[in-house]
């Protein structure tokens, strides 16, 4: 079973990976593309987090090391 931290360090790395292979996105684009990536109910915990792996790109971080 996964735990709500490993999902969140997924979904992290999903946003850092998509912000790596769409370098010029708006936000716009990023709010799409957490709706694709995450519609289900807890979408809006894991939209932050694809949001915050996607704010680290730009910035030249890395998301946390996943186990």
């Amino acid at each position: 079973m996964t735990t709500l931290k490993e999902r969140l360090l997924e979904a992290e790395w999903a946003g850092y990976r998509w912000a790596l292979e769409h370098p010029d996105a708006t936000g716009e684009d990023v709010e799409n593309a957490c709706d694709s990536y995450y519609p289900e109910a807890i979408s809006g915990v894991l939209a932050y987090a694809f949001e915050r792996g996607w704010a680290m790109a730009r910035e030249g971080k890395t998301p946390e090391p996943m186990e």
